[in-house]
């Protein structure tokens, strides 16, 4: 019961509106409430996600993550969004189930990613290196970016590796007509993105664990709750370009899980999974590495992020910001997970609590 508790209100602060999606509350009401009933109505969707991790995922394990911007001329190094979602979950999947992350973005942004992982705690190491036992780590390598190369490498990447999840976390995905577009409806098909849709299709196609994170609806595994994204996002139904499709994407994961950044997705889940652990009161893999960052981590993170080049999605600016909200208020959102996590398992334990 105490976890579902807690989930609640995680997803309560993952699903914050920080004003991207106008005056109605698009992002609770219309998008999360839809992905929610689409798995399961009576479980909130970071818990599902946590669970269906640790199901799937054994020690050594791979999980992949797909993250990172990649089009240019804005988007050089990357964007502050994504990036230190996936170093963030690599970390709890590290630390929680002592899975090996493996992080896929284009190749330019690779430096930005490594030096966001190093800030949160984790060594960059080769694959066959990631299989020793070493300290918490993760593994950052590259995707095609073309159509045809993408759908091999799809298959041969989950046949070599045999990952049991693939995560995305605020990568841009297909719509119905196989374009990509950016939130504001912009077609950059001809960009050099590195085609993770595929990747998806045929993981969900062997019944490996996928989860899609996303906040506005033109990202990877978001395809769930199109017919929602078409209706309300601005250009859901109607994009900018001859294609007239909208940017709604037409992938699914098995769990979509909107939220107001999407890196705030992925600390979400981290903080489930921390939860988990502190109730078991199992050892951590990694005894001074805990599965959800701290404030002062957050900001290293963030800084290192934006030091490496990645710039804020909507404001362009090279700074360590999350789709133009200060640094400071995603390092209390996060405060805030642990708390609901720490007093959550503590109301449990101790024998004076009594419910309201």
């Amino acid at each position: 019961m105490i976890f579902e508790k807690i989930g609640e209100e995680i997803d309560r602060l993952v699903t914050l509106d920080s004003g991207k999606f106008g005056p109605r509350d698009i992002l609770r009401q219309k998008y999360y409430e839809s992905a929610r009933k689409s798995l399961n109505p009576n479980r909130p969707i970071t818990l599902a996600a946590a669970e269906r991790l640790r199901e799937a995922t054994k020690p050594r394990d791979i999980v992949l993550i797909a993250t990172g911007t990649y089009w240019l001329p804005w988007y050089w190094h990357g964007e502050t969004d994504g990036p230190p979602g996936a170093a963030v979950l690599s970390r709890a999947l590290n630390v929680t189930l002592d899975a090996i992350p493996i992080i896929l973005c284009e190749e330019p942004l690779w430096n930005m990613q490594e030096a966001t992982c190093r800030a949160a705690g984790l060594t960059v190491v080769s694959l066959e290196e990631s299989k020793a036992s070493l300290p918490p780590r993760v593994v950052i390598q590259g995707f095609p970016s073309n159509d045809e190369e993408a759908k091999h490498e799809a298959k041969e990447l989950l046949s070599k590796l045999k990952p049991k999840a693939f995560i995305s976390i605020e990568r841009m995905g297909q719509n119905e007509k196989n374009q990509y577009h950016t939130a504001s409806g912009i077609n950059i098909t001809d960009q050099p993105i590195a085609r993770f849709d595929y990747l998806m299709e045929e993981a969900n196609s062997q019944g490996i664990l996928t989860i899609g994170i996303g906040d506005i609806g033109n990202e990877l595994g978001l395809g769930r709750i199109k017919d929602v994204i078409k209706e309300y996002a601005r250009t859901g139904a109607k994009c900018q370009c001859p294609c007239g499709a909208g940017v709604a994407v037409r992938v699914p994961a098995e769990i979509t899980l909107p939220a107001g950044v999407s890196n705030w997705g992925a600390y979400g889940i981290a903080a489930v999974l921390s939860a988990f652990q502190q109730e078991e009161r199992k050892p951590a893999t990694y005894e001074y590495l805990s599965p959800l960052q701290t404030g002062d981590e957050h900001r290293r993170i963030m800084m290192a992020c934006a030091n490496a080049g990645a710039i804020d999605g909507n404001t362009r600016v090279c700074a360590p910001t999350e789709d133009g909200l200060p640094l400071e208020v995603t390092v209390s959102l996060v405060q805030l997970m642990g708390m609901v996590v720490r007093l959550g398992l503590e109301s449990q334990r101790d024998p004076r609590f009594k419910p309201y």
